[in-house]
């Protein structure tokens, strides 16, 4: 890209078919356009053939489209009524669905954000890890929580769900060197500068591969203060 410098990267067909049916194949492509347009690209995305095809380009904000739903291929633009329908159509679909899939999201971190709310206010006022995340941890796919100091730093061992410890997490060898996180920094994670930028407000994160392990999780985490001193917790659910 750097090297090449092009005005305009076309998207094949195989990554639309792959984000149509998958969720996290949709993230991905929607996170390859915003890359691209980092690097001052226009994105096209071709082989749309389908309604699903269409959404999925205006979810992932791609510039340009390309494919038999909206027309064949032709020696010039063809603006009959077929092609301007699907279009319309295609925009209609995502006015609505776009707004639906983003509040179901937001409903399905709502019990996330409130527990690790919740936690911070018991660990505010003395309560243990254990006690204070036991809420979060009872959350579906809650894995465990851990506190940082306002440098980022982990000040205790991670607290962890019923079930699951140091010793079930290393089932995963090729990850062993980075399973005990004390003293590791994390000041560098979207999840912390999130909550550093709007404290005592929970914020989540994108999904994202966790290193205790080859899983795709999000982080809820909140800065609040203790006795003085500004803390962030946070807390890991796979998805």
């Amino acid at each position: 890209m750097f090297r090449l410098r092009p005005e305009i990267v076309k998207l094949d067909r195989s990554v639309v078919v792959r984000a149509e049916v998958d969720a996290h194949a949709q993230r991905i492509a929607a996170q390859m356009v915003s890359l691209l347009h980092e690097c001052g690209c226009l994105v096209l995305m071709e082989g749309i053939e389908t309604s699903d095809g269409g959404y999925t380009a205006l979810r992932c904000d791609v510039d340009f489209v390309q494919g038999w739903h909206f027309g064949r291929p032709a020696p010039q633009l063809a603006r009959t009524q077929v092609g301007l329908g699907a279009l319309q159509a295609a925009w209609d679909r995502f006015d609505q669905q776009s707004i639906r899939d983003d509040r179901a999201w937001q409903e399905q971190m709502s019990p996330y954000k409130q527990s690790i709310e919740l936690a911070s206010v018991l660990l505010a006022g003395g309560a243990s890890m254990d006690e204070a995340c036991k809420r979060f941890l009872s959350q579906p796919g809650a894995d465990m929580c851990y506190l940082l100091d306002r440098r980022g730093r982990q000040v205790v061992r991670n607290a962890f769900r019923d079930g699951m410890s140091h010793q079930s997490l290393e089932a995963s060898v090729r990850f062993a060197p980075l399973h005990d996180t004390r003293d590791a920094r994390w000041s560098r994670r979207a999840y912390f500068r999130h909550a550093q930028g709007s404290p005592n407000i929970a914020q989540v994160t994108r999904p994202y591969m966790t290193l205790q392990g080859s899983r795709m999780c999000f982080t809820v985490s909140i800065q609040f203060e203790r006795a003085g001193e500004l803390l962030v917790l946070c807390g890991d659910a796979s998805l």
